[in-house]
């Protein structure tokens, strides 16, 4: 799967490396930063989500000649019994799977 991510992350941007991958689980998130999140989706607001994509995958969202954001962004949800939990136990899950959400 970590070699399938690499060719992913090198070949978008037509060859010309356009930023890392974010898999993101915004279901794992705290309260605050998922209805953020859910905002930023509806009424688009592109340093809202920068903010949150940076905090949450670890990458700075920078601009880019080929995309809008330098970073291609994946959704992978969280189990869940993680989406229900407390904010306490999402921050573990996510401590724990990170980088890699599809890991649990």
């Amino acid at each position: 799967m970590e070699r399938r991510l690499a060719k992913l992350e090198a070949g978008f941007g037509n060859g010309d490396p356009c930023g890392p991958l974010a898999l993101i689980a915004p279901n794992s998130w705290s309260d605050t930063d998922r209805a953020a999140w859910e905002t930023a989706q509806i009424l688009p607001d592109e340093e809202v989500e920068g903010a949150l994509i940076e905090k949450y995958a670890g990458h700075p969202v920078q601009p880019c000649r080929h995309a809008r954001r330098h970073i291609l962004v994946i959704e992978v949800p969280a189990p869940q019994d993680v989406e229900d939990a407390d904010e306490a136990t999402r921050a573990a899950w996510r401590e724990r799977v990170t980088p890699r959400p599809w890991r649990t």
